[in-house]
């Protein structure tokens, strides 16, 4: 089985891991750092699960359309001078009462 974006949506499934992050990229959309995850083979046994994700096709592309930014930002010296930066606040995860947990021990 593959599981994807698309794959959530079919079946009325969110795709959040939290209120700024996908558990999958979307297609079509920007991925925002190398390693984000876009799909997941869910298989019976390790060498049936490599064989499926040798399936997934993936199509890429370095340059941004109507972007002046250089093609790929690989450094920080790249970002600087690009201006590319993240500007968001940090989020914030909070599950349960942690001084309570914590005092009774």
């Amino acid at each position: 089985y593959y599981f994807d974006a698309t794959t959530l949506a079919h079946h009325g499934l969110g795709n959040n891991v939290s209120k700024d992050e996908a558990l999958f990229l979307p297609a079509g959309e920007t991925a925002l750092y190398e390693g984000q995850r876009v799909g997941m083979v869910l298989a019976d046994t390790h060498e049936l699960a490599n064989k499926c994700a040798n399936l997934v096709e993936l199509e890429l592309s370095s340059e941004l359309e109507g972007s002046s930014a250089p093609a790929l930002i690989l450094t920080l010296d790249q970002a600087v001078e690009a201006k590319s930066f993240f500007k968001q606040e940090p989020a914030e995860l909070e599950v349960g009462d942690a001084k309570s947990a914590l005092g009774s021990v």
